[in-house]
């Protein structure tokens, strides 16, 4: 359940912003860098989001 939440977090992360910095999640307390990473893989994986060095990108038509 904690990872649909963080998965949650991230993506609602994006619609705020197009890029995301990894430090902006590593902020979070209850989730380890670690977690971070490999939830934003599997976000890449499945073409919900964009990993590039040193955050995650939103998708847009556009990219």
């Amino acid at each position: 359940m904690k990872q649909v939440r963080q998965h949650e977090y991230t993506l609602s992360s994006l619609t705020l912003r197009q890029f995301c910095p990894i430090r902006q999640f590593e902020e979070k307390p209850d989730v380890s860098n670690e977690a971070i990473r490999q939830d934003i893989k599997k976000l890449d994986k499945a073409g919900k989001a964009r990993r590039v060095h040193g955050g995650v990108t939103a998708i847009t038509d556009a990219s």
